[in-house]
């Protein structure tokens, strides 16, 4: 089995296990990024594309169910009554790697990245918004990270680590606010 074929079954392996933690491929170790073993072959190129239109036909939509209906077609795990905001980006590379739990807020302009590039690795996480939780507008949510239930992420914040429930943070990176 080539080095592709190995990197790839531990990448299933580690997205099926259902840990929030991101996974990472290191550039010295290989010369192709994550991302890349999502999209091998035509049927990962068909199932991209397929998300990509499903996620541009949600942003179309201003508010309400048929938002979340597109979003739900992309597989983006999307609970009862959640709100999301005009142009929220979600990330439609894996967006099946995202879940919208019941009740949260997804404020406008925010974003919910699942797949990011550094120049020393590739990574690749799942992203959970708890019960509840609030994201506000143009807030950028990192792979890997969950978002307790009930917890506020202020505007403008970039969160880069997992948010206790019911805990506010603010600020680039995110940290939380004092009590």
């Amino acid at each position: 089995m080539s080095n592709k074929q190995q990197d790839r079954q531990r990448l299933k392996e580690h997205l099926n296990c259902g840990t929030t933690e991101p996974f990472i491929l290191r550039q010295e170790e290989c010369d192709y990024c994550a991302c890349y073993l999502l999209l091998y072959g035509l049927g990962g190129q068909l199932t991209m594309m397929w998300r990509f239109f499903c996620c541009k036909l949600a942003e179309l939509c201003v508010f309400g169910a048929l938002k979340n209906i597109f979003y739900r077609l992309a597989g983006v795990k999307i609970g009862c009554n959640v709100v999301i905001a005009p142009g929220v980006v979600l990330d439609y590379l894996s967006c099946n790697l995202i879940t919208l739990e019941d009740g949260c807020v997804i404020g406008m302009g925010a974003m919910i990245l699942t797949h990011e590039y550094t120049p020393s690795e590739s990574r690749i996480g799942r992203v959970c918004i708890g019960h509840n939780a609030v994201i506000g507008a143009r807030a950028v949510i990192r792979s890997g990270v969950t978002v307790g239930d009930g917890a506020t992420v202020g505007m403008m914040s970039l969160v880069t680590r997992d948010v206790p429930p019911g805990a506010t943070v603010i600020g680039v990176s995110a940290k939380e606010l004092q009590r």
